[in-house]
C-alpha cells in the first residue's frame, strides 16, 4: 500500500486515472488502512463489480478470453508469522516456500528459496489484451494447480454472458482456446479437466 501511495504522489497521470488532483489529494497510509478494513467486509460486492467490468469490456472486445494464461503470486501479510498460524494476528494466513532455479555467470546452477507468510493471488488473464478475466485469493500454502480450474469456471460464467447478464454464447466458451501456465500447474488431472470440461488446449 505504501508503494502504491508513493507512486500516486509521483505519477500525475496515474492520479488523473484515479480521479485525483494534485499530490496533496493522495490519501495517507492510515486512511487507506481504514478504507481497506471496511472494504474487505464487502467481498461479495467487489466480486459483482469485477464481473460487471469484465462483461462490459467484452462488449468492446468480443475476442476477450480467447487466449489465456494463469499464474499465482505471493501476497505477504504484515502480521507476524508463527509456527502455528492460529496464534498469529492473521489466522487465515499460512506459510509457503517457493524455489526458483538460476544460473550463475560461470554456468553453475543454484536454487533460490523464498518463504513468506500470507496469501496467494491466482490470476487468469487474457494475454492478447493483458486484462484479468478471473481471480481467486487463497492462503499461501494452497496448491496453485487446483486454482486454475476454479478461475476457468469463474471466467466461463462471466464471459459466456453479456454485460446485462443474459447468455451470449453456448456452453464450452473455451473450446480450442489456448491456456498457458508454468510448471506449477503441470498436473495430469488439470490437463484432463481443461480438455474434457472446457475443450481448452
Amino acid at each position: 500500500m505504501a508503494n502504491v501511495l508513493a507512486e500516486l504522489r509521483r505519477n500525475d497521470r496515474l492520479r488523473a486515472i484515479c480521479g485525483l488532483g494534485p499530490s496533496e489529494d493522495v490519501p495517507q497510509e492510515y486512511e487507506m488502512s481504514r478504507f481497506v478494513g471496511r472494504l474487505v467486509k464487502h467481498q461479495d460486492k467487489i466480486d459483482v463489480i469485477f464481473v460487471a467490468l469484465v462483461r462490459a469490456v467484452r462488449e468492446h472486445l468480443p475476442d476477450l478470453g480467447k487466449q489465456l494464461a494463469q499464474d499465482g503470486t505471493h501476497l505477504r501479510t504484515f502480521s507476524r508469522g508463527k509456527k502455528d498460524p492460529a496464534e498469529s494476528s492473521d489466522p487465515e494466513a499460512t506459510w509457503s516456500v517457493k524455489s526458483k532455479p538460476g544460473t550463475r555467470k560461470d554456468g553453475s546452477t543454484y536454487e533460490k528459496t523464498f518463504a513468506w507468510f500470507g496469501y496467494k493471488l491466482h490470476l487468469l488473464v487474457d494475454t492478447e489484451h493483458e486484462l484479468p478475466v478471473a481471480y481467486t485469493v487463497t492462503s499461501a500454502s494452497k496448491d496453485e494447480a487446483t486454482q486454475i480450474i476454479s478461475c476457468m469456471r469463474q471466467a466461463e460464467k462471466t464471459l459466456a454472458s453479456r454485460a446485462d447478464g443474459s447468455e451470449a454464447d453456448p456452453v464450452r466458451f473455451f473450446e480450442d482456446v489456448p491456456v498457458a501456465a508454468d510448471k506449477g500447474y503441470d498436473d495430469t488431472e488439470v490437463y484432463q479437466i481443461l480438455h474434457e470440461d472446457f475443450g481448452a488446449k
